[in-house]
């Protein structure tokens, strides 16, 4: 006896949805672009075409929120704006031979926000998937899989060496990024990206973005290039603060500060000078204080300190 059908229908996900940008982004990102494509036409329907979704922001808020015991919590008016801000940016491509493009784009209308999936027809055929069915007719799936095998094979060599083409270049240009910087720097960077591989999931990070990070790196200059990378090794090895912190930390940094902060060295404080009061009160109660000198001198380190 065969189960019933699951009501509402489906949509498709690619696996390389946990390798694309938005997967390292706030849970609430990946809610609210799963609620989009849901709620998104499948076919032309009343004005809507294939793709599209006519919607509000108080409808995504309600849309996308949830339960905490017995109590409803819904993401403000700004994360959804911010969100949908985001998505309709250019942002790496799922795949390696695409290039940028936005996932949404937005229309105002007169009560609500027309919303259009961008590549909807694309990403929800199953015709431009890597099959992993697995087809209860052997014959006929043996049959298609040899009248297909000579076109695959060929296929999946020029796609294996155009990949390999793409990431030599990639890596050459690393290279050569790499190499204008001091022998110190370039240590830094190799320690740098072994610790921002902990903060993906898969433990890995694509060529693509280590370029694209280090070409946005050319915009400093390198004695901030190298106190950023120091202080976020020596600082932030937590799995948790990824490449966009750094360049946050190269943008409020300038040369002088940076410059600064690499020269100073950890302060070791003067053993401070001790000297007896004079008292009434029996010697073995006499407390030795700190001069006022020596509290000076302390104070004055301690603004030193570079942190």
């Amino acid at each position: 006896m065969s189960k019933p059908l699951i009501p509402g229908g489906y949509i498709l996900i690619s696996r390389k949805l946990v390798e694309s940008e938005i997967w390292d982004k706030p849970p609430l990102y990946i809610k609210v672009w799963l609620y989009l494509l849901t709620k998104a036409q499948h076919k032309q329907y009343k004005g809507l075409k294939r793709g599209q979704i006519y919607t509000s922001i108080p409808e995504v808020r309600e849309g996308c929120s949830w339960r905490v015991g017995f109590r409803k919590e819904k993401p403000t008016k700004d994360q959804i704006f911010q969100i949908i801000d985001w998505l309709r940016k250019p942002h790496e491509a799922v795949y390696e031979n695409e290039t940028k493009a936005t996932m949404i784009t937005t229309t105002k209308a007169t009560h609500g926000l027309l919303i259009t999936i961008e590549n909807y027809d694309f990403y929800q055929d199953s015709k431009n998937y890597e099959s992993n069915d697995e087809s209860t007719n052997d014959e006929r799936t043996k049959a298609t899989r040899e009248q297909r095998q000579p076109d695959n094979i060929k296929q999946e060599c020029n796609n294996d060496k155009n990949e390999q083409e793409k990431n030599k270049k990639i890596i050459d240009e690393i290279k050569d990024l790499r190499h204008q910087y001091s022998p110190d720097i370039r240590n830094l960077i190799d320690q740098y990206w072994t610790i921002i591989k902990k903060t993906r999931k898969t433990n890995k990070i694509s060529y693509s973005i280590i370029l694209k990070t280090m070409k946005q790196w050319n915009k400093y200059q390198h004695i901030v290039i190298q106190y950023s990378l120091k202080k976020h090794i020596e600082s932030y090895d937590d799995g948790e603060h990824n490449e966009k912190y750094t360049l946050g930390i190269m943008r409020n940094t300038t040369p002088e500060q940076a410059e600064d902060l690499l020269s100073k060295k950890t302060i070791t404080f003067k053993q401070p000078e001790l000297k007896l009061i004079k008292t009434e009160r029996p010697s073995h109660l006499i407390e030795p204080v700190v001069s006022d000198e020596v509290e000076q001198q302390i104070e004055k380190d301690l603004k030193d300190l570079p942190y």
